[in-house]
């Protein structure tokens, strides 16, 4: 703490965690369990002060990209060579009844009140959650239980299209705030990750 960081990191020891994933994975190490996974589109706004107008919009796609998505690129990637079924979401909502500042967009956790229905139990003085906000809770909740209702069927049966990198199969979550997902190619989303190396 000396360095005045205050970030804690998991260290490898080869037990719970690993140096080596992709070796794991193709030596037979990866649980064949199917997999929902995703990312927030704005995680690392909530490392910025509250009290700041603005904030430095490069700095947050680029933390954003190496602390979360590309890692999580990596993963789906393995995941995908090893025929592991997955669904990968992208989460969008910014809703103002849970962002204290209008930059903070879709930060860190901040889906878990749209998981929980819990939406309406923040400390905003905003108002209560609109009616848009409910409906893609709804739809949210919804969805994580038929995942866990039947992992293997569950999105399927859903409508959700199990993730590959070559057609519109991610799934965008209250895009727009918007109540049902919205299926779009990772492509652009990942260009970032392409060529860099990360740790899933």
């Amino acid at each position: 703490m000396s360095n005045g960081s205050y970030n804690f990191v998991p260290i490898v020891d080869n037990r719970t965690v690993f140096s080596d994933y992709s070796a794991r994975a193709e030596s037979g190490g990866l649980a064949n369990l199917p997999t929902l996974a995703g990312v927030n589109t704005r995680e690392t706004s909530a490392l910025f002060s509250l009290s700041l107008s603005s904030v430095n919009e490069t700095e947050i796609y680029d933390d954003l990209q190496t602390t979360f998505n590309c890692p999580l690129q990596e993963s789906v990637r393995i995941r995908l060579e090893q025929k592991v079924p997955i669904w990968r979401y992208l989460y969008h909502g910014n809703f103002t009844n849970l962002s204290p500042t209008s930059w903070l967009g879709a930060y860190h956790t901040g889906e878990v009140p749209m998981v929980f229905g819990t939406y309406n139990m923040s400390l905003s003085e905003t108002g209560p959650a609109s009616m848009e906000e409910i409906a893609a809770s709804k739809y949210i909740q919804d969805a994580w239980v038929a995942f866990a209702k039947d992992p293997q069927n569950g999105l399927h049966r859903f409508g959700w299209p199990q993730f590959n990198f070559d057609g519109d199969t991610l799934i965008n979550l209250a895009l727009n705030n918007t109540s049902t997902a919205i299926f779009t190619s990772s492509e652009a989303w990942d260009s970032p990750c392409n060529g860099g190396t990360f740790v899933p």
